[in-house]
């Protein structure tokens, strides 16, 4: 049983249910009676989810609570016509798996509710960082791997000679703040070259300071391009740099010592050095960073007119059933369980689009250019399968990479629509089949990620500019809202099947 679908299963378990009790099924009374009696209904239930995995049984049973609330609302409504409120309620087995297996729903979590108007709570976890100076406090939502949620550093142009890093950084150096001995960092170095018209060359270096609070660093440089000489432009000339750091005061003082190449045509001097520093707050909020909890709540409507009524006469069900032999009714619920579900996948669409602003603030937003992987002439396809592989996959597991450090949590599923879907099914299956290459390539470590995403495909995405977007998505526990992906709220989980007459009258 493992092998087959849910709503397979669902229904081979409903069929048995139903032949092993044909005859108190046999008439609506009887069936109003499995509904009304919680212990036949509990065993009905028990019967129809049986060989489900506890996820799905969880799922299958909710709605299946849900929807006897709903039909015994419905039956108290119905007018005394045996005939509707026979059928009424004889709708009400058939349609158990409506929302069991929606075409994509793999990565939906379902919760049936009592109410059509509901009050979604949401809570952010917000983060303040406050400058070293007194300048406006910034704000980011966390957790996230996209944004350095503390204090960055400032930067100070300290020249040749003794500068104080707390005056060239925009520090207050009132005992409120004091320099962080981890981070100070001389990351570039500018030199002076005496010409007619000096030039000043910039030189990227990293220079830390050792336990004794000192610098030392040597680098190379060339020299500038002058009108009339552009010799020294290929000679190699080297600078050492020497300097201390007070932690305390914040001074720091540097030197730089020049050695040319002898036939350099002109002489240089060592004029500053740009320093990256940290501070740690003592006496105040500067530089801190404090965490509040922002609660919010969403009052949201559900659409409780998800239904399909059917009108059938008395006479049409006698007709089908007495000379073609078909049970209309079930022939009909059939059409419609599809197409409820089909609906469901534009839905489960329409709420990916919706959470495309989301993605992006995470950080978890790429864009793939094939153009790029195409070298035959501006027909702007890909060469071949290798350059989708390449193209696609290294941004797929980018993205995998971003949602687990984010969330702590890897995607399970690619939705894509048709095409797109149709490509990276053969993207994985050439990944793992490579014709007298096996092992050759090496599919291992975050790209090998890709093989494990389980590829959903749905129509809903094709057209409107979507057939080429890829969604990357988890699911997360029934019993983790928090965690959860994309939620769907039931309200009214059934259709209902009415006598024509009924609305006559």
């Amino acid at each position: 049983m493992s092998n087959k679908s849910n709503t397979t299963v669902i229904f081979e378990n409903y069929e048995g249910f139903v032949k092993d009790h044909q005859d108190d099924l046999g008439t609506p009374t009887g069936v109003v009676k499995l509904l009304q009696d919680r212990g036949m209904f509990s065993a009905f239930r028990e019967s129809l989810t049986e060989g489900l995995n506890d996820d799905a049984r969880s799922v299958v049973s909710s709605i299946l609570d849900r929807q006897r609330e709903c039909v015994l609302e419905e039956s108290a409504n119905v007018p005394s016509s045996t005939f509707t409120h026979g059928w009424t309620v004889l709708s009400f087995p058939i349609l158990t798996d409506i929302y069991a297996e929606p075409i994509i729903s793999q990565l939906m979590n379902v919760y049936p509710v009592s109410s059509p108007t509901i009050s979604i709570p949401r809570t952010r976890i917000k983060a303040i960082v406050r400058p070293y100076d007194n300048g406006a406090a910034t704000e980011y939502t966390i957790p996230t791997a996209t944004n350095l949620v503390r204090p960055g550093f400032i930067t100070a142009s300290c020249a040749s000679g003794t500068s104080n890093i707390f005056t060239q950084g925009g520090v207050a150096s009132d005992g409120s703040l004091k320099m962080n001995r981890r981070y100070t960092l001389i990351d570039q170095i500018s030199i002076t070259q005496n010409s007619s018209t000096p030039q000043t060359i910039n030189v990227s270096v990293n220079f830390k300071p050792d336990a004794r609070d000192q610098f030392f660093g040597e680098a190379v440089f060339a020299g500038s391009s002058v009108s009339g000489s552009d010799s020294d432009k290929n000679l190699t000339n080297r600078i050492t740099i020497t300097g201390h750091v007070n932690y305390d005061s914040g001074e720091i003082t540097l030197q730089g010592t020049i050695r040319t190449d002898a036939s350099a045509a002109y002489t240089y001097t060592f004029s500053g050095a740009r320093v990256k520093a940290k501070f740690v707050p003592v006496s105040s909020m500067k530089g801190r960073t404090t965490v509040k909890v922002i609660n919010e709540m969403t009052d949201i409507t559900i659409d409780p007119n998800e239904d399909f009524l059917i009108e059938l006469t008395q006479e049409e069900v006698q007709d089908y059933r007495s000379i073609f032999k078909i049970d209309l009714a079930r022939t009909l619920s059939e059409a419609i369980k599809r197409q409820i579900l089909l609906n469901k996948d534009y839905d489960l669409a329409y709420f990916l689009k919706a959470a495309e602003s989301d993605i992006a603030t995470n950080g978890a937003y790429f864009t793939v250019d094939m153009n790029d992987y195409n070298s035959s002439g501006g027909s702007f396809a890909p060469n071949n399968i290798y350059d989708v592989i390449k193209c696609v996959v290294p941004r797929i597991s980018t993205a995998i990479s971003v949602v687990y450090k984010n969330f702590l949590m890897y995607p399970e599923f690619l939705v894509a629509g048709m095409k797109t879907a149709s490509l990276l099914r053969a993207c994985q299956q050439f990944m793992v089949s490579m014709g007298g290459r096996e092992g050759s390539l090496g599919w291992s470590g975050e790209a090998a990620q890709f093989l494990k995403l389980q590829i959903l495909e749905s129509y809903a995405l094709d057209g409107n500019g979507r057939d080429n977007f890829m969604y990357l998505s988890t699911k997360a526990p029934q019993s983790a809202l928090e965690k959860s992906s994309i939620i769907d709220l039931i309200y009214n989980p059934l259709y209902m099947v009415q006598n024509k007459s009924h609305f006559k009258q």
